[in-house]
């Protein structure tokens, strides 16, 4: 067959070294050419190019190479809000963002394991977000959402549609998130809104030293596969036909973020308002990083023909350096910052232009990372990377510690590499944010101390302050529920407080202790002295 012709010219003869003569077999041999030809109509320029992909990134890798793919590019700064919590300009676009909650839908990408974590067969988000309440991360944000639809009903003074919320599951996590639902009776979210759509094992695994393809153990007539990584989200929701749903519903934006965060959530009203405000196609969230550090950072590359590219671009400083553009990665005077910040794990689109690049590309976009799992993937910020020059692509800057407490690794794995995330870190993160919220309207709250949590690592330490989702989603939902007169509320170290109802207000609150406040809905709870 011509797949295998294709294979053998791509250097990859090992793959039928144990084949047997012709008459033998052929079941097999044809099942082999099915899943090869199945490839290639997935990626750009079929398998062939796929191998070839996988050797050029892997020559990258270790090298000064990176910046060959942008060869006859200048680098610039994409069109970007920089908004500081707090701020009249966060509000105001946190007020813009809280009239489009009627208008969205949100997509989770959920298909890793919880491995890095030492949690045994456990997934992300079947794991506590902290451990003052407990609530796992599909419950934070399942009631995140509905907290959402609850702001836009009352906004819109009638019974507003259900926000539709979907799932990327993978072979892995699929069976065991339809178990956390079902058991929970979806947290209180009807089921007909939740979309749980499995991702398949579609990226050919590779050799680490080789890049050439491997055979499954368990068949030697299969390549070896493996999910594709988040970026495979957009043709997933292409397929299902619900982006067609919601473009005629007149949903205006479709919010895709990554599990593993518990303050995703912190950014999305002022994100949708950034979107709106600057009539965003694509609005790809943010923090500040220091000039000339590694990891990734968003830059917008043009060439002489006029075409333009807005991306997250790993080693971006060492990819600037080797253009010969390294000045342009130098912290700014005025905030300290390199003008490209990272990529985080949200993003904004909007389902028109969204849909009609989908229908050009069906989601097959060349892969452009390669892990230490080696196969290729696409990753979901990556869409960007082959819009039209016409499309409006920008970032949306917010302060870190308001927006991101991921969970990647175990602690003795995260003692390993410096500033990397642990349980105990993306925990405390978690209250490090409410905490400076509430610094942010008056109150005094203790906290920043440094201590070792064991494995060589230092987290600061903060009062566990966790509150419901529906109490407050934007800066000016706390500042109308936490009040004083003439006592501002004085939180210690020490103390932890659980506000786990909307209807609380929270009046010249002296706590130096444990504060659990809960109410039934519609009753409203004035809290004003606990010792």
């Amino acid at each position: 067959r011509r797949s295998v012709r294709t294979l053998l010219r791509e250097g990859q003869s090992h793959l039928f070294e144990h084949w047997p003569p012709p008459g033998e077999h052929d079941d097999d041999k044809r099942r082999f050419s099915e899943q090869v030809e199945k490839f290639s109509e997935r990626y750009p320029g079929g398998l062939a190019a796929y191998v070839r992909r996988a050797k050029t990134l892997q020559e990258y890798v270790g090298s000064n190479q990176r910046h060959k793919e942008f060869e006859g590019c200048t680098p610039s700064i994409a069109e970007g809000v920089i908004l500081k919590y707090g701020s009249r300009k966060y509000v105001e676009y946190e007020e813009a963002g809280l009239k489009e909650f009627a208008r969205v839908a949100f997509v989770l990408v959920a298909g890793g394991s919880a491995e890095r974590l030492n949690r045994g067969n456990e997934i992300k988000l079947e794991l506590p977000t902290e451990s003052a309440t407990g609530i796992c991360f599909l419950e934070l944000y399942i009631k995140s959402i509905l907290a959402i639809q609850h702001s836009a009903k009352k906004r819109l003074a009638f019974k507003a549609a259900k926000i539709p919320f979907v799932i990327m599951s993978s072979d892995y996590t699929h069976s065991r998130i339809k178990k956390l639902l079902t058991t929970n009776d979806c947290f209180g979210m009807c089921p007909d809104q939740i979309y749980l759509l499995k991702q398949e094992n579609t990226a050919p695994c590779l050799n680490r030293k080789t890049a050439n393809l491997l055979l499954s153990s368990n068949d030697p007539y299969l390549i070896k596969t493996m999910p594709g990584g988040s970026g495979e989200v957009h043709a997933i929701l292409f397929s299902s036909g619900l982006l067609q749903t919601w473009k005629k519903e007149g949903r205006n934006w479709v919010v895709i973020f990554e599990e593993g965060n518990g303050l995703t959530f912190k950014a999305t009203p002022a994100l949708l308002g950034a979107s709106m405000l600057c009539d965003f196609d694509v609005n790809l969230l943010a923090s500040a990083r220091k000039g000339e550090s590694p990891g990734a950072g968003i830059v917008q590359f043009s060439n002489k023909s006029g075409s333009r590219m807005v991306a997250n671009i790993d080693c971006i400083h060492q990819v600037l350096s080797s253009m010969g553009h390294r000045h342009m990665d130098l912290n700014d005077f005025t905030t300290a910052h390199s003008p490209f910040p990272t990529g985080l794990d949200q993003m904004v689109l909007k389902p028109g232009p969204y849909l009609d690049e989908l229908t050009n590309t069906q989601g097959r976009d060349m892969p452009t990372v390669l892990p230490l799992a080696m196969r290729l993937e696409t990753r979901m910020q990556d869409y960007t990377r082959n819009l039209k020059p016409s499309a409006k692509v920008g970032f949306t800057t917010m302060d870190e510690w308001l927006i991101y407490a991921p969970l990647k690794n175990s602690a003795p794995s995260a003692a390993k590499v410096p500033e990397c995330s642990s349980p105990a870190s993306s925990e405390m993160a978690i209250y490090k944010a409410n905490c400076l919220i509430l610094q942010n309207v008056g109150a005094y709250v203790e906290g920043g101390m440094e201590i070792d949590f064991g494995h060589a690592q230092k987290v600061q330490m903060w009062p566990r302050i966790v509150w419901h989702p529906g109490w407050a989603l934007t800066s000016s939902d706390v500042l109308k529920k936490m009040l004083y007169e003439k006592e501002r509320s004085s939180i210690t170290l020490a103390s932890s407080l659980v506000l786990s109802a909307p209807d609380i207000v929270i009046e010249n609150l002296q706590l130096d202790g444990t504060l659990f406040v809960h109410t039934v809905p519609g009753v409203i709870v004035s809290e004003k002295s606990s010792r």
